[in-house]
């Protein structure tokens, strides 16, 4: 399917058409620059390092016809230093290039706010513990940073109803496909918006562990997720059951990989009641559990975009894909706006979800400190840095609080 796919997406953007026949033409470039420092033993990201990231995804959209829109996306990455002094040669800067976009839409399909899109394509929203394909900001995954899908997708939108549907590849093996719906109700008596939604995938990346293959996974997923909005609080709490399957979603059960996942997030904007542009705010987060026949535990696997601390965040991400083994995570933290400025602090606290003290010494935590400069609304400029608090076993052995940092800085930019 992704190379028809593909093809398809091709053609409909090229076939009978030369650069002078586009009408309505635009331009969109986007990309961030990302210089991150670690330090401390232990760990998980490989001791003291340092790197600098960029990616740029520049992208051509027009109409090819009434009602069919196409655009074209290209992205390219890497790390600065990679060059060194004499620079990339032609084929190694042709290397870099990648096709994130590749689609065309298909709007007025009969029915009010319907439309289709098929092709390379993002999918997804950034805040989604389940699902987002597209560029992730302030992390740095490399080739990763930015992903898309050869898929095909609906979408509609009226009044206070939003329904999406996907079916895509997600890679080139048979059988690794996703399909799913979404749908989501808003303002329901003006306060209460509600999104749930049920996708089947083979999930998680192919790699080798020792010499053995691991071979993605069979899950089904069902969700909800209802938000309340009143005056400057806002809540949400979203419940996601995964349930791994062998012999078809109605056949037998892959029990060691059936867990849920379950983030409630809280906020109070005080801007309103005190006039004060502070906004501080709590998460709670839980995701796989114990299994007694896997020493780590459970593993929920997604691919949504959750992944908190500067620290130990990017330890959950692997190939576009999320992974979260007995998992629990207290977040407490505040967002303070002043001008173009936005000063933010966080605490984590991460312990085993079957741990129910997480105050104990098998907890450890994290301190995050960040500040984004809004200079125009298409440009930020961020510095942030993060300090590690070790659990008991790793105090015992010396570790202090601050033994573990990063320092991290960058800008990202859109147009």
């Amino acid at each position: 399917m992704k190379k028809v796919l593909a093809l398809l997406a091709v053609m409909a953007i090229f076939a009978s058409a030369s650069f002078a026949q586009f009408k309505n033409a635009s331009f969109g470039l986007q990309g961030q620059i990302y210089a991150v420092n670690n330090s401390g033993f232990n760990f998980p990201l490989g001791g003291n390092a340092g790197a600098t990231t960029y990616f740029n995804v520049g992208t051509l959209g027009f109409d090819v016809a009434n009602n069919v829109k196409a655009a074209l996306g290209i992205f390219i990455g890497g790390a600065s230093g990679d060059a060194q002094l004499l620079g990339f040669t032609a084929n190694q800067y042709l290397n870099l290039l990648r096709v994130v976009e590749a689609n065309i839409t298909l709007s007025q399909l009969g029915i009010d706010g319907l439309s289709a899109k098929i092709g390379r394509q993002y999918y997804g929203d950034a805040n989604s513990p389940m699902i987002f394909i597209g560029a992730r900001s302030f992390h740095q995954f490399g080739q990763y940073d930015v992903t898309s899908i050869d898929a095909l997708t609906l979408n509609y939108k009226k009044d206070n109803v939003a329904v999406k549907a996907i079916y895509g590849d997600l890679s080139n093996a048979p059988g690794d496909q996703i399909y799913g719906v979404e749908g989501k109700l808003s303002k329901i008596a003006d306060l209460v918006d509600v999104t749930a939604y049920i996708y089947d995938a083979k999930v998680g990346p192919t790699f080798l562990l020792l010499g053995l293959g691991v071979a993605p996974k069979n899950m089904l997923y069902a969700g909800i997720k209802p938000e309340v909005k009143i005056a400057g609080l806002s809540a949400a709490v979203e419940f996601i059951a995964q349930m791994g399957y062998v012999d078809g979603i109605f056949g037998s059960q892959d029990r060691a990989n059936s867990t849920n996942l379950i983030k409630v997030d809280v906020a109070y904007d005080l801007k309103d009641v005190a006039g004060i542009a502070l906004t501080p705010r709590a998460t709670y987060f839980a995701a796989g559990g114990l299994d007694t026949k896997a020493p780590l535990g459970r593993t929920f696997t997604s691919m949504g975009n959750y992944m908190p601390g500067l620290l130990v965040g990017g330890t959950f991400f692997d190939r576009g894909f999320v992974q979260y083994i007995n998992t629990r995570v207290i977040n407490l933290g505040a967002d303070y706006k002043y001008d173009q400025y936005v000063f933010s602090a966080d605490y984590f606290l991460f312990a085993a979800r079957n741990h129910f003290n997480v105050f104990s010494g098998n907890s450890s935590g994290e301190l995050d400190l960040k500040a984004v400069y809004n200079y125009t609304s298409n440009i930020q400029i961020f510095a942030a840095y993060g300090m590690g608090m070790p659990d008991l076993a790793n105090r015992q052995a010396g570790m202090k609080f601050g033994t573990v940092s990063t320092a991290q800085a960058g800008v990202k930019y859109s147009f």
